[in-house]
């Protein structure tokens, strides 16, 4: 027993602390939900142009914003409250995730219909 409880996680924090469970919980469905966009943006493009192109496209418009975090989030980090700063991030990002998912249920736009099926 000594050996399997050096290999394993131990969970007695989450058993003991609600709140903990709830951040580990919510942490989860937000890295869900991020991968599950990561996925799916690109594909949803791909079937509605079959163009490698615009994938690729996507995937550069994606780039900008994970620059541009990376080089002033750290200084703004450390002016903002943190807390106050991940509740806005969050609603943004569900916000967007809410956008997409729109815009996955209105179909297809005129211009991407008129290409041939192949």
């Amino acid at each position: 027993m000594g050996r399997r409880a050096r290999v394993l996680i131990d969970l007695a924090p989450l058993r003991r602390s609600r709140d903990l469970r709830l951040l580990v919980f919510g942490e989860l469905v937000s890295v869900l939900g991020t991968q599950l966009a990561t996925v799916a943006v690109p594909y949803q493009v791909y079937q509605l142009t079959h163009s490698s192109l615009d994938v690729g496209l996507v995937s550069l418009a994606q780039l900008f914003p994970l620059i541009g975090g990376a080089l002033l989030g750290g200084s703004v980090v450390d002016a903002m409250d943190r807390r106050e700063l991940l509740m806005v991030a969050q609603v943004l990002m569900a916000g967007c995730s809410a956008g997409l998912a729109v815009n996955a249920d209105l179909g297809t736009s005129p211009s991407c219909r008129s290409q041939p099926e192949q």
